[in-house]
C-alpha cells in the first residue's frame, strides 16, 4: 500500500501475460521465505520493502503437472527504491486505487491473487513471528 492504493505488477511470462498480480517469485537456494519476498519484490518492481505481515499461506498441488507448491503472501510498506522492472518478466508495475482493484475480474488475477488482496484489505494480518526461522544442520 502507498497512499491508497497497492502495488500490483501485470505479469509478460507468456503463462500468465497480461495478468494481475502481486510482486512474487521462488527462493532460491540457502535463502528463507523472507529474504526472497524482499529480493523479488526489488526485482520486479525496483522497490525496497519492509515486511509487516503474513497476510495469507496458499497450499496447493498444480492440476497440470502435480507439482506441489505453498506460497507466502506478505504485507509490506516500500522503505525505497525507484520504479523500475525486466520488461521480459513484467509489462507495467501500477500503484492500483482499491476500487478499482476491487472491480478487477477474478480471471484477470494470477492464481488467487484477488483472494489474498480481499484478506489483506480486511486486515487480518498476522505478525511476522508467527514463522519460525529455523537453519537445519
Amino acid at each position: 500500500m502507498k497512499d491508497g492504493k497497492l502495488l500490483l505488477i501485470k505479469e509478460a511470462k507468456q503463462k500468465y501475460s497480461g495478468m494481475w498480480s502481486l510482486p512474487s517469485g521462488h527462493i532460491d537456494k540457502d535463502e528463507n521465505i523472507f529474504d526472497a519476498a524482499i529480493r523479488e519484490t526489488k526485482e520486479e518492481t525496483g522497490f525496497d520493502i519492509k515486511l509487516t505481515g503474513l497476510v495469507a499461506i496458499h497450499n496447493l498441488t498444480h492440476r497440470k503437472d502435480g507439482n506441489h507448491y505453498i506460497s507466502f503472501f506478505f504485507g509490506a510498506e516500500i522503505i525505497g527504491g525507484e520504479l523500475s522492472f525486466n520488461p521480459k518478466e513484467v509489462i507495467s508495475v501500477e500503484f492500483v486505487e482499491i476500487e478499482r482493484v476491487l472491480k478487477i475480474q477474478e480471471n484477470q488475477f494470477r492464481g488467487k491473487h484477488k483472494d489474498v488482496i480481499k484478506k489483506f484489505l480486511t486486515g487480518k494480518v498476522l505478525p511476522l513471528d508467527v514463522i519460525e526461522n529455523y537453519k537445519m544442520s
